[in-house]
């Protein structure tokens, strides 16, 4: 307990507002700060990873209104009160339609469908993913830049518009799949960058 329990809840945004990726490595010049997630946790002795959230594990999310479990409460029902929540991780938080909501990849609340959810269906996104070790991993930035270096080398070696047309087609082709299998896996490789500069570099043979 107490302020060595406490963690942020705020969730990193993508440039379209999407929140995709957990870190806790949201201090003002990148320093780790622990979070709500990671807090909770740490609390049954497991460490948080940074990684992108895997929305498609487990299903859709329901909540039990703070009204209900205060009638209960006061009416002494402590058995079913057990029942709910004994030995189950609890997140405190508002579903109202317009305060703390974000846009999503994927349908998170069973009981609507609108373009963006609550932030704390996205914060039991994130817990459920660090419990059951389903963060994805993003693969090293150092892959991307051997495969750019790989294929300029190759561009000034071989001088073949067509021939180099044919190997960026098979190379895109191979790291798809390989970008796919691994998000299967559990790992995230980052294709744009790469496939973009492959691109512009057979676009640059060409005007030469």
């Amino acid at each position: 307990g107490g302020v060595a329990s406490q963690g942020s809840a705020a969730l990193i945004r993508d440039i379209d507002q999407t929140v995709r990726f957990f870190t806790e490595n949201i201090g003002h010049q990148g320093q780790s700060i622990p979070t709500l997630t990671g807090q909770m946790a740490r609390k049954i002795d497991i460490q948080p990873i940074n990684g992108m959230i895997n929305y498609g594990y487990g299903e859709s999310f329901n909540y039990i209104p703070l009204h209900q479990i205060n009638q209960l409460f006061k009416q002494g029902d402590h058995q079913q009160l057990a029942q709910m929540f004994a030995n189950k991780a609890v997140i405190l938080g508002t579903v109202l339609p317009v305060l703390d909501r974000y846009y999503h990849p994927m349908k998170l609340a069973a009981w609507e469908n609108r373009d963006k959810v609550p932030g704390v269906l996205i914060q039991a996104k994130i817990l459920r993913n660090q419990l059951n070790h389903q963060l994805i991993t993003p693969i090293s930035f150092g892959f991307q830049i051997l495969y750019v270096n790989c294929f300029i080398l190759l561009c000034l070696l071989i001088k073949s518009f067509h021939k180099m047309t044919l190997i960026f087609l098979a190379s895109s082709s191979i790291i798809l799949t390989i970008s796919t299998a691994g998000l299967l896996s559990g790992f995230y490789l980052q294709t744009s960058g790469p496939l973009i500069i492959g691109f512009f570099a057979i676009l640059l043979m060409l005007a030469l």
